[in-house]
Parts: structure tokens; C-alpha cells; sequence
């Protein structure tokens, strides 16, 4: 099964993400308000036999950690202005807490055979751009300096997510509380 570890959005950001995503122009496909996380770490494929090993590693990663608060702000993108693929909301407030959560999970995940991000840039993924549109990159540059507001990391999640026709659905298979 395809899966990933992201941190949920509260709803009233994810109303917020929405106005921003109404706000962007050109050829944008939106991630759907339920489906708007922040990314932890991409698993890809995996049979169920792993998640429990999954599930019990990522248990002793958070183990350290206490909730903590951050802030959405800001437009980004990958790979970049002039190649969008990605457009993102990064984080602000509190980034190294959550890039330090996101290394430490990556840690003990290598041990079992995931291969280790080379670089941590913690996001919520609002939409993906399949050609380049110069709508798209003047939109991003013209909201660019956005505050979506603060939430807490509480709880860190392990989906699973199938591929359907009219987008992904994620299933939450198990819940970390931090």
C-alpha cells in the first residue's frame, strides 16, 4: 500500500489554505481541504507487514518530543519560480522544532531501509502545476507574504493513500499523539 506520515491542518486553517488557493491563477490542480497536511516523510509502497515495524519506530522517535506550536506563512514552490511544480505554504514559527522532529523520524526510518531526506523543507502541499503558466508564477509571486495562522503539533499521522481518478484519498492508519 502507498503510504506517508504527515502532521493534519486544523479546519479553520484549512479554510484559509482554501482563499488562498481561490486566489491562484493559471493551471493549478488543488490538494482537496481534507487532504492538506504537512509533510513528515513519503514512504512509498509498502506491504502491511511494515507498518507495524513502521508504527513502533515512529513511537520511539516521538517519544522526545512535546506538542509545540508553529505558524503556515508564506508561498513557495519546487523546484522553483521558473520550473513550478509544487506550490507550498512553508513554516515559520518554530521551523528547526519541526525539521528536528521530521530528522529524527527519518533517523530510526533508515534503519529499517527508508532512505533518509537530504533536505528538509516542512510544508503543506496546496496544489501541483502540470506546465508552466505564467499565471501561476505571478499569482505566487503577487500573494507570496501570507500568514495562514499558528497550530500545534500534536499528533503525527501514518496514511495510507490510494490513487483514484478524481484525486488521492488518504485513510488514517494510525495516530501518533506527541
Amino acid at each position: 500500500m502507498r503510504t506517508f506520515i504527515g502532521i493534519p491542518i486544523p479546519v479553520d486553517l484549512r479554510e484559509r489554505i482554501v482563499e488562498i488557493q481561490h486566489l491562484l491563477k493559471g493551471n493549478v490542480k488543488f490538494v482537496e481541504p481534507e487532504n492538506l497536511h504537512v509533510t513528515v516523510k513519503f514512504l512509498g509502497e509498502i506491504d502491511e507487514n511494515s507498518v507495524e515495524n513502521v508504527i513502533s519506530n515512529v513511537h520511539v522517535a516521538l517519544e522526545r518530543f512535546k506538542r509545540f506550536r508553529i505558524t503556515l506563512e508564506n508561498l513557495g514552490c519546487f523546484p522553483d519560480l521558473k520550473r513550478i511544480r509544487v506550490i507550498w505554504i512553508g513554516v515559520k514559527e518554530n521551523k528547526e522544532k519541526l525539521v528536528n522532529l521530521i530528522k529524527e523520524i527519518n533517523s530510526v526510518l533508515s534503519g529499517i531501509g527508508f532512505c533518509r531526506e537530504k533536505r528538509i523543507e516542512p510544508h503543506v502541499t496546496i496544489g501541483r502545476v502540470k506546465r508552466r503558466d505564467e499565471r501561476v508564477v505571478n499569482s505566487v509571486k503577487k500573494i507570496g507574504d501570507v500568514n495562514i495562522g499558528e497550530m500545534f503539533v500534536e499528533k503525527v499521522v501514518l496514511y495510507k493513500s490510494e490513487l483514484m481518478p478524481n484525486g488521492p484519498v488518504y485513510t488514517e492508519l494510525h495516530r501518533w499523539n506527541i
